[in-house]
């Protein structure tokens, strides 16, 4: 594929996320503008673009599947279910089945074995037999349905890429989509002063110790998710603003880094600022020779952000664990290192399927009070605990493979491909950079927030 070819790839999947997110947000600010209730435009919008889209879709895998990852990204099926009592998500997944369905009815897509199937139905397999063990209750149950729902959203996905070659179509509206919902951050900071939240797709939670602005969730619940998100995708944009060469495709390339950067800082998440670094780190290392070079910079690079207002002054908080062992200083660590020792109570109980999956908020106040656990304990706030206490040595096994399994196949390509100097090859090297980056800082990032928004991962 021609350097040219790959361009008008990325175009095509930038005008499939911005069409989808510009179409919404324009129809929901004409009619703020109007005085027109939202139900009504929304509604008029969602037949008009219906009526437009659904041919094309069920014609053109690409496009089902493009629209069912920008809506999940922008967690529209949420914002729709809430202004105008109609989700989108499931519409949008059946579409996207039955898109699949039709073009391997017609001989254009071809379905090819990958051992990720049974990697992540271990998953679910997992989860299941340690709620049938333990006797979970109805949380456990609901988290399990969350789950298959999102593992239904991943093999379609997965199908996908692996029946059409679609991996630049899917990184395109990965990281279109997500450096747009970054600048409308920005924008709803500097532009608006957090005026408007862009009907929810641009919101903003309290400040915490140390931070200088409001936090930004984007149009997720929680700032430190959103951080997680917008970090996991970061790599790419760099992959993708290092392949593409001048004009258009770069400028753009140059803007989604710059966005996403920006996005990561509104959310003043102190997990998020450590993954960016690990992320980087990892990029510049396996870009090649012309980006490892920048690393000597990296110190001096480090002094600068570190002085950045709700940069440093974030990250110093995390030294105040000496009050946090006393009962006193932020809140935040005080939950947190609350729920670890929850969470490694509960892994020395019940070591090899663990209390339940989904049950870690049912089981904590039991461990408050058996620990004396005097903070406000809600979440894990650590994947790996998690995973842990939830579904024991088990569970960790099973996402122990199946993330090294990820980790192995983009390795394995971007080893392959570093031994080649054409343009395709050149693609493949960084952007298996740009994944092993993004799930690294991901991983890094996990180490501070428990399972949520898997979707995201699933997408990279």
């Amino acid at each position: 594929m021609r350097i040219l070819e790959r361009s008008r790839l990325w175009i095509v999947a930038a005008a499939v996320s911005l069409g989808a997110l510009l179409v919404g947000t324009g129809a929901m600010v004409a009619a703020i503008r109007s005085g027109i209730p939202m139900r009504a435009p929304v509604l008029v919008v969602v037949v008009v673009v219906a009526a437009i889209t659904i041919p094309l879709a069920l014609r053109y895998p690409d496009v089902a599947v493009g629209l069912l990852i920008v809506a999940d990204l922008t967690r529209l099926s949420e914002i729709t279910a809430e202004r105008v009592g109609a989700p989108v998500f499931q519409p949008l997944l059946l579409l996207a089945i039955a898109s699949l369905v039709l073009g391997f009815a017609r001989g254009r897509l071809r379905l090819r074995w990958t051992p990720v199937y049974l990697l992540t139905l271990g998953l679910l397999a997992v989860g299941a037999l340690s709620l049938l063990v333990v006797g979970g209750g109805e949380a456990g149950t609901a988290t399990l349905l969350d789950f298959s729902k999102d593992i239904v959203f991943f093999a379609v996905l997965l199908v996908w890429v692996g029946s059409n070659r679609s991996l630049m179509v899917a990184t395109g509206v990965l990281v279109v989509t997500l450096a747009s919902l970054a600048a409308l951050s920005v924008i709803q900071e500097y532009v608006f002063a957090n005026s408007t939240d862009f009907h929810g797709l641009s919101n903003v939670d309290t400040p915490q110790t140390g931070s200088v602005t409001l936090r930004h969730t984007g149009p997720e619940f929680d700032a430190n998710f959103w951080a997680r998100s917008l970090v996991m995708v970061l790599p790419l944009a760099m992959s993708w603003l290092a392949v593409a060469k001048q004009g258009f495709t770069r400028w753009m390339a140059g803007g989604a880094v710059v966005a996403i950067g920006f996005g990561i800082y509104l959310t003043q998440s102190r997990g998020g600022l450590i993954a960016v670094g690990v992320a980087i780190v990892i990029w510049l290392v396996m870009a090649g020779r012309p980006y490892t070079r920048w690393l000597v910079m990296a110190p001096v690079v480090l002094a600068v952000l570190l002085a950045i207002p709700g940069v440093g002054s974030r990250l110093v908080t995390l030294a105040d664990f000496g009050g946090v062992e006393q009962g006193a200083g932020d809140p935040s660590l005080q939950g947190r290192v609350g729920a670890q020792r929850a969470g490694v109570g509960m892994f020395l109980d019940y070591p090899i399927l663990g209390i339940g999956f989904g049950e870690f908020r049912e089981t904590v106040p039991e461990y408050q009070r058996k620990l004396g656990i005097q903070a406000e304990v809600l979440d894990a706030h650590n994947l790996y605990l998690e995973i842990a206490a939830e579904t024991g040595v088990v569970g960790l096994v099973a996402w122990g493979l199946f993330i090294g399994f990820g980790l192995f196949v983009s390795l394995r390509a971007w080893l392959i491909s570093g031994q080649s100097g054409s343009d395709k090859d050149r693609w493949i090297h960084l952007t298996a950079a740009g994944v092993i980056s993004g799930l690294m800082a991901w991983l890094a990032a996990s180490m501070f927030l428990h399972a949520a928004n898997l979707r995201t991962l699933f997408a990279v």
